[in-house]
């Protein structure tokens, strides 16, 4: 099977709609499809979630806008661990 690394910022657009986030949604369909997995760092999670909460800090969000993103964000990614979809590469 094809892995494909997705790197923090490009995993970041799959949860908002900015430029790549089309892409992004047909990296998880393919996904989803176990036509390709997913690879991401132990340390996307922490910077996908650092960037939601600078956004808060910045006004951008309400908090609990903010909170719902969080939520979702590791609901999902949980999901696509369990799913066998998605894979943490640890760095050592």
């Amino acid at each position: 099977m094809t892995s494909v690394f997705i790197e923090s910022s490009a995993l970041f657009r799959a949860y908002t709609r900015e430029p790549g986030s089309v892409l992004m949604d047909e990296i998880f369909s393919a996904m989803e499809a176990h036509r390709i997995t997913g690879l991401i760092s132990q340390f996307s999670v922490p910077e996908i979630l650092r960037g939601i909460i600078k956004r808060k800090n910045l006004k951008e969000l309400a908090d609990d806008e903010a909170q719902k993103i969080i939520d979702s964000i590791l609901v999902d990614i949980d999901t696509r661990i369990v799913n066998g979809e998605l894979l943490v590469l640890a760095l050592g």
